[in-house]
């Protein structure tokens, strides 16, 4: 379970804190194999910046806040309905 839970967070926090990041970054001068591998659209954190990549990292964290409460909630009621209607 340890392992699990390990690697859930290692494969979440890539996704929400690297990926985002990585996928968005304009790095490097022109030609350079930095420029070439991040070729994302913003050069530093502007307001354009945080309203779409702050954005999809605040609503990815949220996500993953609510989404077990979620799924444990809707385990719960599935089991009592159908209990109920046997």
């Amino acid at each position: 379970m340890t392992k699990i839970t390990n690697g859930i967070f290692i494969a979440q926090f890539f996704n929400t804190a690297i990926l985002i990041l990585i996928v968005n970054a304009a790095a490097g001068a022109k030609g350079s194999v930095a420029y070439m591998i991040f070729r994302g659209r913003y050069l530093d954190y502007t307001d354009q910046w945080y309203s779409l990549v702050g954005y999809a990292i605040t609503q990815t964290m949220l996500i993953n806040a609510f989404m077990p409460l979620i799924n444990e909630t809707i385990a719960v009621l599935t089991k009592w309905y159908n209990v109920r209607s046997d």
